[in-house]
């Protein structure tokens, strides 16, 4: 089974997974601390709720062991929080664990397991799932799809500010052939370039 844009797609993909479904307090709390790059409060909130078992704080600890943010960076610890969370059928979880099979992230790299996982998430028409499937099937029956409509949204709410909705329609743009026709990528340029301007490497070396 082959690989494509693993490293592009996936690592965008991870680091800025959708949250999970909406909770009212901590979840919010959380997400408002890493939206401002306090993972210090961010961490204080996840860890004691992913040690209550909620799927949504397993995940977005998760994210912060495998992006290294608040804590040292850990693949295994990453996938041990996805797993718990995938286990819960969280959709989020299940992609993030697909992805770090694929990469080799934290276990031996197994593009059957990748699969299985991310096809879990296709199942519940998580978006990004449809997306980060790409990565680990080239040749897989779900695109390339009519996205047309999906990405209008997407831009739309992306130039009013959601992050999720401009790292949706940035992924689309990184594996052009997940949409028939091509997304517009005219406007990704401009946000990450914007993102690039204030010293976000990741964005640098895609906008390059």
């Amino acid at each position: 089974m082959g690989l494509k844009t693993i490293g592009a797609l996936g690592a965008a993909f991870v680091v800025l997974s959708v949250r999970g479904a909406a909770v009212a307090g901590p979840h919010e709390d959380a997400a408002a601390a890493d939206k401002r790059g306090d993972y210090a409060a961010e961490l204080a909130i996840l860890r004691p709720n992913a040690e209550q078992g909620l799927p949504w704080a397993e995940n977005n600890l998760g994210n912060l062991y495998n992006a290294g943010h608040g804590v040292p960076q850990g693949y295994e610890k990453a996938v041990f929080w996805y797993r718990k969370a995938a286990n819960q059928k969280d959709a989020g979880a299940e992609t993030n664990l697909g992805l770090m099979y694929a990469q080799g992230h934290g276990v031996a790299r197994d593009y059957t397991a990748a699969e299985d996982w991310i096809r879990k998430a296709l199942a519940q028409g998580y978006d990004r799932a449809s997306l980060s499937i790409l990565a680990v099937v080239p040749d897989s029956d779900s695109p390339p799809r009519d996205m047309t409509a999906t990405a209008a949204r997407w831009r739309r709410t992306g130039d009013e500010g959601d992050e999720t909705s401009r790292s949706l329609l940035e992924m689309l743009c990184i594996s052009p052939n997940g949409s028939n026709p091509p997304a517009d990528c005219s406007e990704v340029v401009v946000w990450m370039r914007g993102t690039a301007e204030k010293g976000d490497v990741r964005a640098m070396r895609e906008l390059a």
